[in-house]
């Protein structure tokens, strides 16, 4: 069962998750502009040469997030081949 406080980390992570992915589509739209990243908890201005560290970050925050998701509510399902 999830606690108050698990429960919060996988919020923040997907508010992080989506600030994130705000940034990468506007300097990739946009790649000559820089974009002002807040997430929340800080707010710094990132270009279109972080576009990698930010993917990396995404990924990890993802990863993060899944982890707490099991842990509150159990094993994921996993879709397999039936064959």
């Amino acid at each position: 069962m999830a606690d108050t406080f698990e429960l919060a980390q996988i919020t923040f992570s997907e508010e992080a998750i989506t600030a994130i992915n705000a940034a990468i589509i506007f300097l990739t739209l946009n790649p000559t502009k820089r974009y002002t990243l807040d997430t929340g908890q800080s707010r710094q201005e990132v270009s279109r040469q972080e576009l990698e560290q930010l993917k990396a970050l995404r990924e990890a925050l993802l990863s993060e997030r899944d982890t707490m998701k099991t842990r509150c509510f159990g094993k994921p399902i996993i879709n397999a081949p039936g064959w």
